[in-house]
C-alpha cells in the first residue's frame, strides 16, 4: 500500500508539473494577441501608422477585442493619410495661386515706378499705365474670385441639394454668359429634366463650361443641350473652336493649366477645374466626348431624380 501511495504521490506531482506549464503555455497563447496589440500601440504611438492587422484565431471577446482593434487601425491609417493629401494638396494650391498672381503684381509694380519716375504733366504715360493698372487689377480681381469659388467647392462640407430643373438652370447660366461676353448661344432641351443637386453648384459647372466654349470657340456659334439619357441628365457643350491637341487632353481639368497655342486669350486656367469639382459636388462627373478642330464637346452627366419628364418646346438663347 505504501509503494502505491507513493507513486500515486509521484504521479500527481508530474501530472502538477504538467498542468503547471500547460496552463503557462495556454495563457502565453491567450495574452500573446494583446502583446502584439501593446507592441502596435507603442508603434503608432512613434508615428508610424501603417496598419498591421493582429492575427488571432479565438472567437471569444478576446477575438472581438482583436477585430475591433485591427479596424481601428485602418481608419487612423486612412485619415491621417487623407490629411498628408489635403497638407500636400493645399501645399500646391498655395505655389500655383502664387505663382499665377506675381505676373500681374509684377506688371503692376513695374508701371508704378514708371509713374513715380515719369513725367506727371505726361497724359500719354499717365493714360498707358493706368490702363494698363487697371486691367492687372482687374485680372487680379477675377483670379482672386475664381479662386475662392474652387476654394468652396472643394471643401468637404455637404450641398444644399432640392430638385432642380436643368433646362432651367442652363438657360439662366447661358443668359449670364453671354450678357457678359456676347457671341452666339443655342440651347437645346428635350423635356425639362430634373436632378437632386445644389442649384448653385449646377449653375457653376453650366456657367464655367459655356463661358469656357465662348472664349476658345473663335467666334463659332455654341451649342448647349440638355436632354435624358439612361439614368443621366447630360449636358453637352459643343462648339467650332480649334480642339485641344491630343497631349493636352488628359491635363484640360488641372488648376492652372493653360494649353500653349490659346493666342492672346487670357484665362486663369481655372475654369475646368471649378467644372469638375462643381459637377462633382452633383454627384456627377465631366466628360471631353470630343477635341478634334471645329468640334470640341464637353458633357456633364448628372444622375437624374425620379420626378416625372416634363415635356417642353426646345428653347434658344
Amino acid at each position: 500500500i505504501r509503494s502505491d501511495l507513493m507513486l500515486l504521490a509521484a504521479s500527481l506531482v508530474v501530472a502538477l508539473v504538467i498542468a503547471w506549464f500547460l496552463g503557462r503555455w495556454f495563457s502565453g497563447l491567450a495574452i500573446r494577441p494583446l502583446l502584439t496589440v501593446t507592441d502596435e500601440l507603442r508603434r503608432f504611438a512613434s508615428g508610424d501608422f501603417t496598419p498591421r492587422p493582429v492575427r488571432t484565431k479565438d472567437r471569444d471577446e478576446l477575438g472581438s477585442l482583436i477585430a475591433a482593434y485591427n479596424g481601428a487601425t485602418v481608419k487612423v491609417a486612412e485619415a491621417f493619410a487623407e490629411r498628408r493629401n489635403v497638407e500636400e494638396h493645399m501645399r500646391r494650391f498655395v505655389a500655383d495661386a502664387g505663382h499665377e498672381l506675381r505676373t500681374p503684381l509684377t506688371v503692376i509694380d513695374g508701371y508704378l515706378q514708371i509713374l513715380r519716375k515719369a513725367r506727371t504733366d505726361d497724359p500719354g504715360v499717365r493714360e498707358r499705365a493706368l490702363s494698363t493698372l487697371q486691367a492687372q487689377t482687374a485680372r487680379m480681381r477675377a483670379l482672386v474670385e475664381r479662386l475662392i469659388v474652387l476654394a468652396r467647392l472643394e471643401r468637404p462640407e455637404p450641398s444644399e441639394s432640392t430638385t432642380v430643373d436643368v433646362a432651367e438652370i442652363a438657360a439662366d447660366a447661358v443668359a449670364g454668359v453671354t450678357s457678359a461676353r456676347g457671341g452666339e448661344v443655342v440651347l437645346q432641351t428635350s423635356g425639362s429634366p430634373t436632378v437632386v443637386a445644389d442649384a448653385a453648384d449646377l449653375h457653376e459647372a453650366i456657367g464655367n463650361l459655356v463661358d469656357n466654349a465662348v472664349k476658345y470657340g473663335n467666334g463659332s456659334t455654341v451649342v448647349v443641350s440638355v436632354a435624358a439619357d439612361g439614368r443621366d441628365v447630360v449636358v453637352r457643350v459643343t462648339d467650332g473652336g480649334p480642339g485641344i491637341p491630343p497631349a493636352e487632353r488628359e491635363r484640360v481639368f488641372e488648376r492652372f493649366f493653360r494649353g500653349e497655342d490659346r493666342g492672346d486669350i487670357d484665362g486663369s486656367g481655372l475654369g475646368l477645374a471649378i467644372v469638375q469639382h462643381a459637377v462633382a459636388r452633383c454627384g456627377g462627373r465631366v466628360v471631353l466626348e470630343s477635341a478634334d478642330p471645329g468640334r470640341t464637346t464637353f458633357a456633364l452627366h448628372v444622375p437624374a431624380s425620379r420626378s416625372r419628364m416634363r415635356d417642353a418646346t426646345p428653347l434658344n438663347v
